[in-house]
């Protein structure tokens, strides 16, 4: 034996190499078909013989674009939370940088108290 590769949970009814030997292609009687690369034996891919339906492909689909709306939702909203932060600590900045201003110019013009 050269390599051993995982088990199929059904039985294994055909193998075939790629065009340069590389990799390994199989399937089992329950549909599955397993892509595996040589060089190292581990399984590359599973490809799908029997997708699923349009229908069904579709209600998925909608499914995770209700869950990926409610995430933009929520993102949104903490969004707006952060953004309302960013404009609260900026004027404190401003208003910081303005004092910093004025004390700096009345030390330059000697109204400085100590």
């Amino acid at each position: 034996m050269q390599k051993q590769l995982e088990n199929f949970n059904d039985l294994a009814n055909r193998a075939v190499f790629t065009h340069d030997d590389t990799r390994v292609i199989a399937g089992d009687w329950s549909g599955e078909v397993r892509v595996w690369e040589l060089k190292e034996g581990k399984r590359v891919a599973n490809l799908v013989a029997n997708p699923p339906t349009v229908a069904t492909r579709l209600a998925v689909a909608e499914k995770t674009l209700g869950e990926v709306q409610l995430a933009a939702d929520a993102a949104v909203k903490e969004l707006a939370v952060v953004q309302a932060d960013a404009t609260a600590k900026g004027e404190v900045v401003t208003k910081s940088q303005t004092a910093l201003t004025q004390a700096q110019q009345a030390r330059a013009a000697g109204d400085w108290q100590r």
